[in-house]
């Protein structure tokens, strides 16, 4: 007899009894479902062919590798271990379908596979993490920061990126416009809605950092913070809109 098969006749990552009938794999955990006060709704879905297929895959392949339940196991009374086992393999294949059912959500537009009010179980026990990262596609939205300014004299400066511009303002170099990943990942949120407060913050920072730097009529008077965004497409960068994110006087005091 093969290693495999005798394995899999022999090893069970699921199984149930109940009045007098045995459940095994995905049946065993269909049946889980149907009872479970929580995720009853789970239950037709895990009937899916294709759900019920892949379930058993995944217990055999558990099982190949040492990490079902022996019958003799399952079937004595009184272990602890083997009901906390038991359990604990319970509650991770429970996650596991939830996480699974999460990440179906963030592909369908007008279908919610799991109901709005089974939501918290996601940020209390912060399994809400999607898988796509990339996908469907890489963003479609670039973008660059200007930062024009006018000193005490009178003169204009770029506060952000002192390096050379096209005639679109975009910078020579953008790895260098966003100085490192911190700040990328910074300004990449500044653009958003809601962000006054932070934007303040920014103000004060450019202000700060430049007027420790210059003296006298060289200081930095005010500024406006401008988001240049463009659409990316195969034949080239389609200009969408220049949003103002920010206006701010260094001299004049602004409340927290």
């Amino acid at each position: 007899q093969d290693a495999g098969e005798r394995i899999e006749s022999e090893l069970f990552a699921l199984r149930v009894r109940s009045h007098g009938k045995e459940f095994v794999g995905g049946e065993a955990l269909s049946f889980l479902l149907r009872h479970s006060p929580l995720l009853f709704w789970l239950a037709p879905i895990v009937k899916w062919e294709i759900f019920f297929v892949l379930f058993e895959k995944c217990l055999h392949f558990l099982a190949l590798r040492g990490f079902g339940l022996s019958k003799e196991t399952l079937t004595e009374k009184g272990r602890p271990e083997s009901r906390a086992r038991g359990l604990g393999q319970t509650i991770c294949l429970v996650f596991l379908v939830y996480v699974l059912l999460w990440n179906i959500d963030s592909y369908l537009e007008d279908i919610r596979v799991v109901p709005k009010k089974l939501e918290w179980v996601a940020r209390v026990f912060r399994v809400e993490q999607k898988w796509r990262m990339f996908s469907p596609f890489p963003t479609k939205v670039s973008g660059w920061y200007l930062v024009p300014g006018i000193l005490v004299n009178g003169k204009e400066v770029d506060v952000w990126d002192a390096q050379p511009k096209g005639p679109n303002g975009k910078p020579a170099d953008l790895s260098k416009h966003f100085r490192n990943n911190r700040w990328r990942k910074y300004l990449q949120g500044l653009r958003n809605k809601g962000k006054d407060k932070e934007r303040l913050y920014f103000g004060k920072y450019l202000c700060r950092s430049w007027n420790q730097q210059h003296h006298g009529d060289e200081k930095l008077r005010e500024f406006e913070v401008v988001f240049v965004k463009r659409k990316l497409s195969l034949e080239a960068e389609i200009p969408i809109k220049d949003k103002s994110l920010w206006k701010h006087n260094c001299f004049k005091k602004k409340d927290d």
